[in-house]
């Protein structure tokens, strides 16, 4: 989860006291300036903020644009970003508030800036663009050695490496998760716990998110513990915590902020689907799809799994076809590994459900497989190896699919998936009575040619003549 406002309500509260502070000195620039970062700080990208922002930023402008113009101006455009507004307008007005940032010289702003527009990139596709943008921010925010910037920049560093499966994601969420609590911000502890739990789900490590997730409940109960949560219990069937961790998730959410929306729409579409009602899932992830902002974010990737395999299960193949259209004809630096490999997966599985039992699926299903391992993704490399067992099943190669399916339980079991691990042990069960059906209809046909009368001069069971190896003949043998 990325940072869209690291402020508190006790950090507004604080503000808006500054703000009566200011005013009772007659310094009116500055208590505008506050009132309207309290606003802000409030975590609700409202309507009534926006147009408090705004018109704090008319009186600044009135005078020099210095640091406090630079701070609400930058405070507006992430108000506008984090709503899903107009991206030229967000963009704009960010750039105003940069302007100002490098002429004020004040490099914790500048930072705030650049993370913005790291977000913007990445939003827009321009992966490299970002991390440069990002990393420059963490920099400059631990230059300047001010808290606030480099926790924001590690939560938006972080947020960019996940989604795209950058081997040193998890490396530095620890950090970043590590820096949080040194620091003891704990507003910013949950955005930054939020990427570690996502980073571990997806790398299998989920024993360890159960631990730390129980453990911060009794620390400090927050709508990320439970989103996180909610995925974990999908993903192990246990559907009724899953569902209840959803409606816990509510409250700490803002219905006002894009991200928490697609955050929790992602995860109650992987919920439904674990509950068996995959057009109510598929309703809840079309949002979270349709959205023009770019695939690499984390909502993307949690939500189009679930989607495109309800889809498929209500056979719906053009409506699988048409999630699977966003990833198509990306390159690397867009679309990243994961999301290529479960296109590679999904597509086979579209080919296959349309009647294309040619060998290039089972090739695209090793492929994803194989895709879905070098990036150290157990569960998802599990569900492609399923799938490639029902299509090894489906064409009558017993022995092979057998072999994947022992493979997906081997894997399955250490992170407690029980609905995989249910559906891949009946998949074994079915091959085994398959084999054991033809092994006693063996001999059964066997007798049942030995037995058959053979016409003269016919070809038999041992070969021409109608002869059987050990046949007696009338003839005597000659001893």
């Amino acid at each position: 989860m990325a940072w869209g406002a690291l402020e508190t309500d006790e950090t507004s509260r604080l503000s808006r006291a500054a703000a009566a502070a200011h005013a009772a000195a007659g310094d009116d620039r500055n208590a505008l300036r506050m009132r309207a970062i309290a606003s802000w700080g409030t975590a609700e990208l409202t309507e009534e903020v926006k147009a408090e922002l705004r018109q704090a930023l008319e009186v600044l402008a009135q005078g020099p644009r210095d640091r406090g113009y630079a701070e609400v101006a930058i405070a507006l455009a992430n108000v506008q970003i984090f709503r899903g507004e107009s991206a030229a307008d967000a963009a704009a007005q960010l750039e105003d508030g940069l302007e100002a940032a490098e002429a004020s010289g004040d490099e914790a702003l500048i930072s705030r800036g650049l993370t913005l527009k790291g977000v913007q990139m990445m939003w827009a596709g321009r992966p490299v663009e970002a991390a440069a943008l990002f990393t420059f921010a963490l920099e400059t925010a631990q230059a300047a050695g001010n808290t606030y910037a480099i926790l924001q920049s590690y939560g938006n560093l972080v947020d960019h490496l996940l989604t795209s499966d950058a081997p040193s994601a998890l490396d530095r969420a620890f950090e970043g998760v590590a820096q949080a609590k040194r620091l003891g911000n704990r507003s910013a502890l949950q955005t930054l716990l939020s990427n570690q739990w996502l980073g571990l789900l997806f790398a299998g490590r989920w024993q360890e998110v159960d631990e730390q997730t129980r453990t911060q409940l009794q620390e400090q109960d927050f709508g990320d513990v439970h989103v996180r949560l909610a995925l974990l219990h999908a993903w192990r069937g246990d559907t009724a915590a899953a569902a209840e961790e959803v409606e816990l998730t509510r409250p700490g959410f803002s219905e006002t902020n894009l991200q928490d929306r697609e955050i929790l729409g992602a995860a109650q579409a992987t919920v439904l689907h674990a509950l068996g009602r995959p057009q109510e899932a598929i309703d809840a992830a079309r949002p979270v799809l349709d959205y023009d902002a770019g695939i690499r974010r984390e909502a993307y990737r949690v939500a189009l799994p679930a989607a495109v395999e309800a889809a498929l299960e209500l056979g719906q193949v053009d409506e699988a076809e048409l999630m699977l259209g966003r990833i198509l004809g990306r390159g690397p630096g867009d679309a990243p590994p994961f999301l290529r490999a479960q296109l590679t997966r999904f597509r086979a599985r579209v080919r296959w459900a349309r009647g294309d039992h040619g060998r290039d699926v089972e090739s695209d299903l090793r492929s994803a497989v194989a895709q879905l391992e070098d990036l150290g993704y157990p569960y998802w490399a599990a569900l492609a190896r399923y799938d490639l067992a029902m299509v090894l099943a489906d064409a009558g190669e017993v022995g092979a699919a057998d072999r994947e399916a022992a493979s997906v339980l081997e894997i399955a079991s250490p992170l407690g998936a029980a609905p995989l691990l249910g559906k891949t042990q009946s998949l074994r069960d079915r091959l085994s009575a398959t084999v054991t059906a033809s092994a006693d209809a063996r001999p059964r046909r066997l007798l049942a040619r030995l037995r058959a009368p053979v016409p003269d001069g016919a070809d038999g069971p041992g070969g021409p003549g109608g002869r059987s190896r050990g046949a007696r003949h009338d003839r005597p043998r000659p001893r």
